[in-house]
């Protein structure tokens, strides 16, 4: 229970206007003078979005609870009852009782052998009312049924007010990009733009110096996001930093259940946006997976689209998880089981498979690119290789370069430089090398793959075929007419030799030979 005192209704007031809360909000700033309005009401959302604020804003006008109360002597296994008798009684004053940071369901609805449930010891009188801030919705439609205000994600005019009021105005001349650009950065979120302001102006620096420091490496802006802080809207011995305030809430959960705590991990390790519930690994049952993601989404750690069924990670949230996994040391852990997943579930480059394989996508994109799994080369070169073709397909081809140039490596190492897997490697690079308008590059290695073809399979091998194809097509778009001609000369005698000169493979080389001959002339 706590209440703000009249020292900070300044700054109290000054939040109210900056966050402009919902008209149901501010009902419950009259709910004492209202016989019939709700006598519990739970305040709903993530960590550091200004609940306590709120709080406090709709309870400052009234004595604290202890000089209301004036009870006295008690000893301290009757205090719940004491205050439940006390505020329940017919003769008492009007009342607002607030809880804050009321998390802990099992604390809250179950109790214990030893400690019965707080829900047990809640007053109830029509002159009294009380207000629970928490971030489990479950929890806060247990306390409170439908009288639930959740609070929405900050939009840019409600962030860019909650800055102004912690600036200078001489911060604003003029910088309006880099303002947007540093609320962009903080996902509009209040505990973090306090935060920034707060480090802005201690250090007297500027708005787009504050922006570099959150753009460097993620370590770095873990750092930046620890700094501690003075913040007159949240409570003294409270842990201000963004970081600091999530790793409390994410122990939290791991206390609760394995498997939440485990699919944020997860989650963690991807990109924060648009994750499919079919990438996540898959427990007993539906109910099992639909119970996990309805509690993570209940502490607003993710939302889903609607209709679409795609869950989206808080980016700092995701920022936050991540660092904490680095300290305990189980990022390296989890980052195998994230890309092991993938591996396991990730689908071919056909075109009935592309609406999934483009969610995939970014979240492919972003594990193979960690360090600890550039170093498992051999284990995902089959990941590395489905993505590329996707990316390919999809006209991505300075995305698949990269991919496709350690596929090629891995595959020489692995498999050595003549095997047909490793020869099949090359062409595809220089496939993309082509699609670039890298001719040069592309014909160096079709002439190296036509080169080990020959030498190894023999000029009547399809793969040789195909490599004679492929450079001689090359040759006659750079204008080297006779050198692909004399390459496609050599492709219809062996199709026609092999499969005969009415077989489709025969009849195209020697339709492009014609074409070719008739330029040459």
């Amino acid at each position: 229970m706590q209440t703000a005192t009249e020292a900070k209704t300044g700054k109290l007031m000054q939040r109210q206007q900056a966050l402009q809360l919902p008209k149901r909000v501010w009902s419950i700033g009259r709910l004492p003078t209202e016989k019939n309005g709700p006598s519990k009401v739970a305040v709903c959302r993530l960590r550091g979005v200004g609940k306590t604020q709120m709080a406090l804003e709709l309870a400052y006008p009234y004595t604290s609870i202890a000089q209301t109360l004036g009870i006295e002597d008690m000893k301290p296994a009757e205090a719940k009852d004491q205050v439940k008798v006390y505020l329940s009684y017919e003769g008492a004053e009007k009342w607002l009782l607030i809880f804050d940071n009321a998390n802990d369901i099992n604390m809250w609805m179950q109790g214990s052998n030893t400690n019965p449930a707080l829900k047990d010891f809640l007053p109830q009188n029509e002159q009294g009312h009380i207000i629970f801030t928490t971030r489990n919705r479950k929890l806060a439609v247990k306390l409170a049924s439908s009288y639930v205000i959740s609070i929405s994600d900050q939009d840019q005019d409600t962030a860019m007010k909650i800055l102004e009021k912690s600036l200078p105005e001489n911060y604003f001349l003029d910088k309006n990009d880099a303002v947007t650009i540093l609320l962009e950065h903080l996902a509009f979120l209040p505990l973090a733009i306090s935060q920034a302001a707060a480090y802005i102006n201690e250090n007297s620096m500027g708005l787009k110096d504050y922006i570099d420091l959150l753009e460097e490496q993620e370590a770095d802006v873990v750092e930046l996001l620890s700094e501690e802080f003075e913040d007159e809207g949240r409570y003294k011995d409270n842990q201000n930093p963004v970081v600091t305030t999530w790793w409390i809430l994410f122990q939290q959960i791991q206390h609760l259940n394995n498997l939440e705590s485990d699919y944020l991990s997860f989650m963690a390790c991807i990109s924060p946006r648009d994750i499919p519930q079919s990438f996540l690994p898959q427990p007993a049952s539906k109910k099992k997976l639909y119970d996990t993601v309805g509690l993570l989404k209940a502490y607003s750690f993710i939302n889903e689209q609607t209709g679409h069924g795609l869950l989206s990670l808080h980016r700092l949230v995701h920022l936050a998880t991540r660092n904490w996994m680095r300290k305990k040391n189980q990022f390296t852990q989890n980052i195998l089981k994230a890309t092991d997943r993938l591996n396991e579930i990730f689908p071919d480059s056909s075109h009935k498979n592309r609406n999934l394989w483009q969610q995939y996508l970014p979240h492919a994109l972003l594990v193979l690119e960690e360090s600890e799994i550039q170093k498992q080369h051999e284990k995902y070169i089959y990941l590395r290789q489905k993505v590329g073709a996707c990316l390919y397909s999809d006209g991505r081809y300075n995305n698949t370069e990269e991919l496709q140039v350690q596929v090629m490596d891995t595959h020489k190492q692995i498999l050595g430089p003549e095997h047909p897997v490793t020869l099949t490697s090359i062409g595809n690079l220089a496939s993309i090398y082509l699609n670039q308008g890298r001719q040069k590059e592309a014909e160096e290695l079709q002439t190296e793959e036509l080169r080990i073809c020959l030498k190894v399979l023999g000029l009547e091998h399809p793969h040789a075929l195909t490599s004679t194809h492929n450079l001689a097509c090359t040759w006659e778009s750079q204008g080297k007419l006779s050198d692909a001609l004399m390459l496609m000369e050599k492709r219809v005698e062996s199709h026609t030799k092999m499969r005969g000169a009415d077989h489709p493979h025969t009849l195209s080389s020697s339709k492009a030979l014609s074409k070719w001959l008739q330029a040459k002339d």
